[in-house]
């Protein structure tokens, strides 16, 4: 659901049951993630991946409103998205004045090997 969209990672899983014409909530652990898993955080879900597409095409920094224009996707969504790529270390966020602007760290190592040679290999099929 949205919690996982939003980057947080409960420790529970909750499935809904029907049980004699009543609905009970019942608890499942949720397996932590294996490093096979590691770009899960980062393109686990569309909006996301709209601000990584944004900021790969992007040559200066970008604030959350015009990521979220750009991306097409709600402000809400896009803060919260930005927020927690900004906690995966993939964003760098810097304050100026009393907006907040964005750009891809291009040095960490999941963005180089995974998020813009994603990305390039996308625009070669479109193109």
């Amino acid at each position: 659901g949205n919690a996982y969209c939003l980057g947080f990672i409960p420790n529970n899983r909750y499935r809904l049951q029907e049980e004699t014409h009543q609905a009970r909530w019942e608890r499942r652990p949720v397996k932590p993630l294996t490093n096979e898993q590691v770009i899960n955080p980062i393109l686990n879900c569309n909006s996301k991946i709209d601000i990584l597409r944004v900021l790969t095409k992007a040559d200066d920094p970008l604030t959350g409103r015009r990521i979220a224009m750009l991306g097409g996707i709600s402000g809400r969504s896009c803060q919260l998205s930005l927020q927690a790529l900004t906690e995966a270390g993939v964003l760098v966020r810097k304050v100026v004045g009393r907006a907040h602007t964005y750009t891809l760290d291009r040095s960490h190592h999941l963005v180089k090997e995974v998020v813009i040679p994603l990305f390039e290999t996308e625009d070669a099929l479109v193109a």
